[in-house]
């Protein structure tokens, strides 16, 4: 900037944001507030971790319903799905081999082109197992074809799609 008095006045405009809105912050050319950090939030929920799952799916009881829920928790927590991908996911989508299953995500909020993503769901011994889980699930529901994780109606049974 060259001198004169327009120039002195954006050096001193500068100065006092700089001085008033902009130290210990992030510099920007506007005097906003930082946007609120996710651990910042009071209404933030817990993380779920492995222990705090095992004491889920340890309370669960031996229905229906509970079988289904059993494998969408252990699913959705080994695979780190979003609900929308869980509730998507069709019979067709999973691979299964000795070692572990392989679930394909059709669509993604994070695939903007729709190419697909490759998820592995590991096999493992325990209560914890998500492939034996689902496994049970597909079993007991009789699930063959179309989604996976269905709606049970109040006769406890497993509703078509």
């Amino acid at each position: 900037m060259a001198g004169g008095p327009a120039a002195k006045q954006t050096r001193r405009a500068w100065a006092a944001l700089d001085g008033k809105y902009l130290r210990g912050r992030r510099a920007s050319a506007t005097p906003h507030s930082p946007a609120p950090r996710p651990e910042d939030r009071a209404d933030a929920a817990t993380p779920l971790d492995i222990d705090m799952l095992a004491r889920i799916i340890a309370a669960l009881p031996n229905d229906l319903i509970a079988i289904r829920d059993r494998a969408l928790l252990l699913v959705g927590f080994f695979c780190a799905l979003r609900r929308s991908e869980l509730v998507a996911l069709a019979v067709e989508d999973l691979d299964r081999r000795p070692d572990g299953w392989t679930v394909t995500i059709q669509r993604s909020k994070t695939d903007p082109y729709d190419m697909g993503q490759y998820v592995p769901l590991p096999a493992f011994r325990g209560a914890l197992c998500p492939t034996s889980a689902l496994a049970d699930w597909l079993a007991i529901a009789a699930i063959a074809e179309g989604p996976v994780f269905r709606a049970v109606g109040p006769d406890h049974r497993c509703l078509a799609r």
